[in-house]
């Protein structure tokens, strides 16, 4: 593997090294890749079945990145750490694989296309691992990159406080959602580090802004389980990687402010703010206007809950008849207030499994594994490399948690960042904690 910043120092025992006075310590490949997932355009494509395709300006630049990287793996001009070759030994097997159940599927009349858009969000985000592997990029610019993204994407949403629920940037609401939680871990891991440069403060500040809004504005979307996930993982993140009492005051205030705007907004509901907090909480009734507001919200999640129970029992019912295989179909129909329409069934597990069959969706789990598994044989926060390990793991916990009842791991402005902070924090981990006898990291 090639030389990464070595002298960079980001986590929670040491010191910060780099003032970051220049903008090439902020700008990377990675926090490009970030930036280009955010956006969307359909484009015609005659192989889906409406005739057009939604296409993330990432997978342009993900697939020349691949394509250079796999010139530079077959030249051997670039000779990847151990835990990359293990990722590209999985990814080559699960391609594999992939080939083999699309031949069946092709030879039986089944679905191929659905599968070959869900391989897209699996494949092309494995090119942020070898990013840094390779050194193209750096960890701590990744974690200041995505740090500042975090904050510019609420703020460019913030005008839309008060219809956060309807909201369709970044193609809908639940998508920001779950891009400002996913990144909860990384926000307190940065807050748990030390250093008094002008970058580190400015990151920290970020850092604060991002943990606030990402405790409030996913509540307003109204999705239950973000909501849960917000909270349950800032508390772990906290109690896992926060140690000086000062960072824990700094986390408290946050914590009373955030539950002060929740309050306040739920009590008065300004401009209907609250529509997404009273799909999780009741609200206080007062008059007749608000209690028919009440009644939508009840009847929405209703109509929710049914469509999510009937898409994901057509998935099992896939899966069962033919586990090894499927059927290949991802997307189910579902009537809702317009007609029929088709939707995955919201559940990663279920999505996955219909795409690529079972040895596929364990092939899948694999390409996570074989990254993050190296450098777990303790549990000890005080060995270096710790907080870096867990947060690691918990941000991929965290987006396989709520992409339980979404649809965001086949989205690229999740799929993207959760690989680029698993890159960087396993080789950060790698970096601070010592080199087994022999190992050619």
């Amino acid at each position: 593997m090639t030389a990464m910043a070595a002298t960079e120092t980001v986590g929670p025992d040491a010191v910060a090294e780099s003032d970051a006075t220049s903008w090439r310590d902020w700008v990377g490949l990675g926090l490009v890749l970030v930036l280009l997932s955010l956006a969307t355009f359909s484009v015609p494509f005659p192989g889906s079945d409406s005739g057009r395709l939604d296409v993330y300006a990432s997978e342009g630049l993900a697939a020349v990145i691949g394509a250079v990287l796999l010139v530079l793996l077959l030249t051997r001009r670039w000779r990847p750490g151990s835990a990359c070759r293990r990722l590209i030994l999985v990814s080559v097997v699960f391609l594999a694989w992939y080939l083999v159940v699309s031949g069946v599927r092709q030879a039986t009349g089944e679905e191929v296309k659905q599968s070959a858009l869900v391989l897209r969000t699996t494949i092309l985000p494995l090119v942020c691992y070898a990013l840094i592997d390779i050194g193209w990029d750096r960890p701590l610019r990744v974690v200041r990159g995505l740090v500042l993204v975090d904050l510019g994407v609420s703020l460019v949403h913030l005008p839309e406080w008060q219809d956060m629920r309807m909201s369709d940037y970044l193609g809908n609401s639940m998508v920001y959602g779950a891009f400002l939680v996913m990144l909860i871990p990384l926000n307190v891991y940065v807050l748990a580090t030390r250093g008094s440069s002008r970058g580190d403060v400015v990151l920290k500040v970020a850092a604060v802004l991002n943990l606030a809004f990402g405790l409030v504005m996913p509540v307003w979307t109204g999705s239950r389980s973000l909501t849960m996930l917000c909270g349950l993982v800032f508390v772990v993140s906290v109690a896992a990687l926060v140690r000086r009492a000062g960072v824990l005051l700094l986390i408290a205030a946050v914590v009373v402010v955030v539950g002060a705007t929740h309050a306040a907004v739920w009590k008065t509901n300004p401009g209907g703010a609250a529509f997404g907090i009273y799909r999780v909480v009741p609200a206080p009734a007062t008059n007749s206007a608000e209690e028919a507001a009440i009644e939508v919200v009840e009847s929405e999640k209703g109509k929710a809950d049914l469509n999510r129970s009937a898409l994901q029992r057509q998935s099992i019912d896939e899966i069962e008849e033919d586990p090894l295989f499927t059927d290949g179909r991802v997307y189910f129909p579902y009537d809702n207030d317009l007609g029929e329409e088709t939707a995955s069934p919201h559940n990663f597990v279920l999505e996955h499994l219909n795409a690529y069959g079972v040895v596929g969706f364990l092939l899948y789990l694999g390409m996570f594994a074989v990254v993050l598994l190296p450098g777990c044989t303790t549990i000890s926060m005080r060995r270096p490399g710790a907080a870096e390990n867990v947060c690691a793991w918990l941000t991929l916990g965290t987006t396989m948690g709520f992409s339980l009842a979404q649809p965001t791991m086949m989205i690229f402005t999740v799929t993207i960042p959760l690989w680029l902070v698993i890159a960087a924090m396993k080789h950060r981990q790698a970096e601070l904690s010592p080199a087994p006898p022999g190992s050619d990291r």
